[in-house]
């Protein structure tokens, strides 16, 4: 591993966590020689993330902008390359298990939805392609930026699913608008944003404001912030579980969570806990998305619920069936000192585990 694929790999678990990070990612087909499936790769279950690193050698830099330019170039075809066979690969069911960088034994799906990324590093180029245009109908346009620019947009945006819907928004508009250097937007507040795109990943404002609103969106960086922080804590925590990647699918399902739904959870986690202090038990609080897709249930006292009663519940009240639940039971031991057991349920995977 180069310097800067460790860089990139380090970078990726801060805001995508261990559970969801894979960089040794070499395997060797029956009857073939080795092949790499993608410098890195983000794994959240029903979406993917697969990155190409291209540096540029240090030895063979130069102070010609047209020179660093063909060199960029040049990459990024080999990139293109390299991402269209990256995803016939995930999607083959042919690929052998890799580890997490928690060490942990994991398969991919192959239904994911598999978003290729293309990020360089070379100090010298400020002006390059935002996307790598396809030649073909089969092919399709791939997101290109550099390593600065995908560190910003880490540190911007923070929710994993978040900065995986940026890159869909993102490729779209470069698609539909090309290299744009003005972009007017109308925001879901009404305030209107004008960015310059290509500037320091200024287009992310403008994702923000139409999804949010800058108010809305600015609103909610303090808890996500703590919620970024409350995650990395928590696998070191889990003391007991029902399979040993239990923590896999809970970091996996958080990582779903927008920033709006992040400061629910935190209000709810905070409620749940105080009321249960005070002697209050059963369930206190819900929170579902309107697709169907989620939900998390909040529990005081000491005694989880069965999923298929919360399922049930949830059903009778929405009229959607729930994909994913996730059961928080909060217990006291004592004046000070306090457990959350876990529950999860997976109808997609007929799948459900428990942890402490």
């Amino acid at each position: 591993m180069t310097e800067s694929e460790s860089l990139l790999s380090i970078l990726s678990e801060s805001y995508f966590f261990k559970e969801t990070v894979f960089d040794n990612l070499l395997f060797t087909p029956e009857g073939e020689t080795e092949k790499e499936l993608a410098d890195l790769v983000i794994n959240l279950q029903d979406v993917i993330i697969a990155i190409q690193l291209k540096e540029r050698n240090e030895k063979d830099q130069t102070f010609d902008v047209d020179k660093e330019q063909a060199w960029l170039q040049k990459r990024c075809k080999q990139a293109k390359d390299q991402a269209k066979k990256t995803m016939q690969l995930i999607v083959s069911g042919k690929l052998p298990v890799f580890q997490n960088k928690q060490g942990q034994s994991i398969v991919f799906e192959t239904d994911t939805e598999v978003m290729p990324l293309v990020v360089f590093k070379n100090d010298y180029i400020d002006t390059y392609p935002h996307i790598l245009r396809k030649h073909s109908e089969s092919g399709m346009d791939i997101n290109c930026m550099s390593y600065e620019d995908y560190k910003k947009m880490c540190q911007m945006l923070i929710s994993p699913m978040e900065i995986f819907m940026y890159l869909k928004y993102r490729r779209d508009f470069y698609t539909r608008y090309g290299e744009v250097d003005l972009a007017i937007c109308d925001g879901e507040d009404g305030n209107i944003t004008l960015t310059k795109p290509r500037q320091r990943e200024a287009l992310i404002m403008q994702f923000l404001n139409e999804v949010y609103g800058i108010t809305e969106a600015e609103k909610h960086i303090r808890d996500l912030h703590f919620f970024r922080f409350f995650l990395h804590q928590l696998p070191k925590q889990i003391v007991n579980g029902s399979s040993g990647n239990g923590n896999v699918d809970l970091i996996t399902f958080f990582a779903h969570l927008g920033r709006c739904e992040i400061s629910a959870f935190l209000e709810c986690l905070k409620d749940t806990r105080e009321r249960a202090q005070n002697g209050e038990t059963g369930m206190l609080h819900s929170m579902r998305r309107d697709s169907g897709e989620l939900a998390i249930v909040f529990i005081a006292g000491d005694k989880m619920l069965p999923f298929e009663y919360i399922r049930d519940l949830i059903v009778e009240k929405s009229g959607k069936r729930i994909k994913r639940i996730l059961e928080i039971m909060i217990s006291w031991i004592d004046e000070e000192q306090f457990y959350m057991n876990f529950g999860y349920w997976d109808d997609s995977r007929r799948e459900s585990g428990t942890g402490n």
